[in-house]
Formats: C-alpha cells, structure tokens, sequence
C-alpha cells in the first residue's frame, strides 16, 4: 500500500470518528512497527472493555460496537471510493475485526437462503463517507503533506473549529 492510498484510508477513519462522534488524539501516514498509518483513539469506557473480554453486549453497549464497526471499516471503504482498490482487496486485519464485533454483537450480518452470512458494515460506511467525501480528500491531502494531523488540526482544518 503506497502513501497515497495509506492517507486515504486513515482519512476515512478519521472522518468516520468525527461523523461518530469518536474522540481521538492524532491520525498519522508515518508508518512503525506494525503498521503504515493510523488513528490514535482515545480509549473505550470500562464498561465497554469488560463487555469486549467477555463477548456479551447489553443493548445500550450495542451503539458502541456499531459506532466501532463503522470505524473499523471506514479505512477500505475510504480506499475503495478513492478506486485504490478493487472489491477483492477489501479484507485487513480491521475489517475482520469489525466482522468477528458483528457476529459477537448480532450487527450488520445477513444470513442468504445457503446459510452464508453476508457482512454488511460497508453499506452504511460508504453512504456516510460518501456523504462527507470532500471532508476525506481534504484530510487526506492534508496528510501527504503534513504526514501527522491533530485532532484539533482536523477540527480547524475540515470543520473551521478552533
């Protein structure tokens, strides 16, 4: 994955956590260890944390774990409306993730007449993104030049908060 699509990518996280309402500190195209760019989020409440050890979400947890969905899949959704990759690419690491939260939480999985369950997280991720894609060109721009945005210079730079 090239810087180009990596911006992309963390761009349509960050865009999606704004859309959410998700608190972060920095989004990044800087790549470490294990990964090429990311978005630092702030971290869940307990409540949140203990309901993920266990796998067993209340019905007011649920809000979360679809929030967290949208969020795990905004970065290939970003990519794919960008046309940086094809449909055959669209699996990661995050979005398995955000599949394994589906099937724990009973969200977003349909099941066809075989019995094969369809995921359908990036349905309502690419209508919202979609929905804000200038907003995701902008950060994502912004990213190739700067490499590492704030929060705050997201707000400033996207929304005109200071």
């Amino acid at each position: 994955m090239g810087e180009v699509t990596t911006a992309y990518h963390e761009a349509g996280h960050v865009i999606m956590a704004n859309v959410i309402n998700w608190q972060y500190k920095d989004v990044t195209v800087v790549p470490g260890e294990s990964y090429l760019g990311k978005i630092a989020l702030e971290s869940p409440p307990p409540d949140i944390l203990e309901a993920l050890a266990c796998s067993s979400f209340l019905p007011w947890q649920r809000k979360w774990l679809a929030q967290k969905i949208l969020l795990c899949v905004a970065g290939m959704v970003a990519e794919r409306i960008a046309g940086l990759i094809n449909e055959d690419d669209y699996w990661n690491v995050e979005t398995g993730f955000a599949v394994d939260l589906a099937v724990e939480g009973g969200l977003w999985i349909e099941y066809e007449a075989s019995g094969d369950s369809l995921f359908k997280a990036d349905v309502p991720a690419e209508r919202l993104l979609r929905r804000h894609w200038p907003e995701v060109e902008m950060v994502a721009k912004a990213l190739l030049e700067r490499k590492t945005l704030t929060s705050n210079e997201v707000d400033a730079l996207v929304f005109g908060r200071k």
